[in-house]
């Protein structure tokens, strides 16, 4: 496998459903599920995520479950149950480049404009404004790509935006 150095800068993901309800515990498995296809397409990524200071293995279908339950979607800072639960989640793949996922699902609630559930992928870096680059095998776009259907098919989302840069 040839290994190459890869600017990520622009690279983004969101895979968007419609309203539907959803336990703690079936976002919980699906984070599992996730956060497996992230492992199979970023070598580097260590299997843990942080939220809210906490470090979470991504198999720990319990944790994520309390995680969930502790993080109802928020708006003007009051808990709005019909809207889901929304998280954020950041990972060190290499020194000063992070891997960065969103999620909001359980929303049972919905307006016309947009669809209230989604899990996004992004990277961050250490230095504002400096390239985000990590060494990643040769077909890095084709298998984020591919993380991008496989995350569609485990949140059974209706739509999927995947930008390279």
């Amino acid at each position: 496998m040839v290994i190459v150095l890869v600017d990520v800068s622009d690279w983004f993901l969101v895979a968007e459903w419609d309203a539907r309800p959803e336990s703690s515990e079936m976002m919980a498995a699906r984070i599992v599920e996730a956060s497996a296809v992230v492992r199979d397409t970023f070598p580097t990524f260590d299997g843990t995520w942080t939220v809210r200071d906490r470090v979470v293995a991504c198999e720990d279908a319990g944790s994520w479950s309390a995680i969930i339950d502790a993080s109802p979607y928020k708006v003007d800072g009051l808990a709005e149950p019909a809207r889901g639960s929304a998280l954020s989640m950041l990972s060190e793949l290499e020194e000063g480049v992070f891997l960065r996922a969103s999620v909001t699902a359980g929303a049972t609630y919905q307006t016309t404009v947009n669809k209230p559930n989604e899990f996004a992928l992004d990277f961050a870096g250490a230095s504002f404004g400096a390239p985000i680059e990590l060494e990643l095998p040769e077909q890095a776009r084709e298998r984020f790509e591919q993380l991008g259907a496989e995350l569609q098919r485990i949140w059974s989302a209706g739509e999927l935006r995947v930008e390279l840069g």
